[in-house]
């Protein structure tokens, strides 16, 4: 074969991996002939005829013998020009570069998924461990309740970028026995050293979990449960709480009693798993706040939780003295999930505090969720949007389409119709580092 041969067949299976990832829902895909085409200029950027003649020649030639194997066909124009080349068939196209059918590594990845998602009926294994040899047997991969909705999940709506990423089913085999293991404890062990003892491999586990981030990310969107990962001495999940709290941690019968008393406690997953109840420090409770429940103000922004919360005894919009304070960094983490889930038990009033944008909608949108109940947005309304608006910023259109992920119900039940109307009509959105809360 020669480099042009292969050159036109990378691009256009790169093509089809583009094409086809946009099909999440899709179990398989059979490209038109105005599908997979390739103009010219994406062959030759400065221009067919710019090219050197004898790049010109080797082109020709390629492209004329696999047009004579019935994989591709050339387009013309008036002339005898060469306008485009067309696919006319991407399996045979994919095994003349020693590769397999791109659908069939897709269904193979999602057969898996099935399996350790308990839905895997309807797809016959021993065809997948001929067509894929990676998908043999349901039995090293099925994994426990708590992972099999996420794998339903991926059974569902793995696309061909995902697989791109390294989301084959071998990555599904392996994300499933690694949850499988973590649920059997494994105790006091590292990641790259639990790494080597699962896949002789340091650096499998983290190779999975940065293959499956995107997955993991839309699965929480749609508020489908995902399995932490999670090892001794890694804080990438943590968060900060501050005001005057008490928590107690620790098991029943041995709990301590940790206050913040107006000082930032740095909370990692690990110690938000301890945290059994949090309650307001009475003995530091404002005359303001008698006779309310307590209440706790989460902010995206870590500048202003550290201006807010080293500020506490000053009143805040709306009014009031806040008991506690929560940093969630924007998208709530697991920690920050911990926490939000433990105020709202603890019959905490809940606050939050954001960008005026799409995104910070969308945060206070999850934060609802996990709390599981009503949060009252703290200068998130059109009013404070059209006063700092001389100091908004310019949002891209990507961003702007994030609002069709704002759900309508919560939108009226939270009061942030008007300002989500005010983003959508000046393409702005205000950070929340402009806006003072005092009051």
């Amino acid at each position: 074969m020669t480099v042009w041969q292969r050159r036109i067949i990378a691009m256009f299976i790169k093509r089809y991996f583009f094409i086809s990832s946009k099909f999440t829902k899709a179990k398989t895909m059979t490209p038109g002939r105005s599908v997979l085409r390739l103009a010219m200029d994406q062959l030759f950027p400065e221009g067919f005829e710019n090219a050197k003649p004898s790049q010109q020649k080797l082109f020709l030639a390629a492209a004329k013998e696999l047009e004579a194997q019935k994989v591709i066909s050339l387009c013309r124009r008036k002339g005898d020009r060469i306008n485009s080349l067309v696919c006319l068939n991407i399996k045979k196209l994919s095994s003349l570069a020693g590769k397999k059918m791109p659908p069939d590594h897709l269904l193979a990845a999602r057969h898996a998924a099935g399996i350790a998602g308990g839905t895997a009926g309807g797809i016959s294994g021993e065809l997948f461990g001929i067509a894929y040899g990676e998908a043999k047997s349901g039995a090293r991969h099925k994994t426990g309740d708590d992972a099999q909705p996420f794998f339903r999940f991926i059974a569902d709506n793995l696309t061909e970028f995902d697989m791109q990423r390294g989301a084959d089913a071998r990555a599904v085999e392996d994300l499933a026995l690694l949850y499988r293991s973590i649920a059997a404890n494994p105790g006091r062990v590292t990641s790259r050293a639990f790494s080597i003892f699962l896949f002789h491999d340091v650096n499998r586990i983290e190779q999975l979990k940065s293959v499956f981030a995107p997955i993991f990310g839309r699965a929480r969107k749609l508020a489908i449960p995902v399995p932490a990962i999670i090892f001794p001495g890694e804080t990438t999940s943590e968060t900060m709480a501050g005001g005057n709290l008490i928590f107690l941690v620790g098991r029943h019968g041995a709990e301590t009693r940790i206050a913040t008393k107006g000082a930032i406690l740095g909370v990692p997953v690990s110690t938000a798993r301890e945290i059994r109840h949090v309650q307001a420090d009475t003995h530091r409770l404002h005359a303001r706040n008698a006779g309310r429940p307590p209440s706790v103000l989460m902010l995206e922004n870590k500048e202003i939780f550290y201006a807010l919360t080293e500020g506490s005894s000053t009143s805040l919009a709306p009014g009031l003295h806040y008991d506690g304070f929560l940093y969630t960094g924007g998208y709530p983490n697991r920690a920050t999930g911990m926490l939000v889930q433990l105020f709202s038990r603890a019959g905490f009033s809940l606050y939050h505090a954001g960008d005026l944008d799409p995104h910070g909608i969308l945060i206070l949108q999850d934060l609802r969720k996990i709390a599981g109940r009503p949060i009252t947005p703290v200068l998130m309304d059109a009013a404070t949007f059209d006063r700092y608006l001389p100091w908004g910023k310019k949002l891209p259109s990507s961003s702007i389409g994030h609002l069709a992920l704002v759900d309508g119900d919560f939108a009226a039940q939270s009061g942030v119709e008007a300002l989500l109307r005010r983003i959508h009509e000046t393409g702005k959105g205000i950070e929340q580092e402009v806006i003072d809360y005092r009051v």
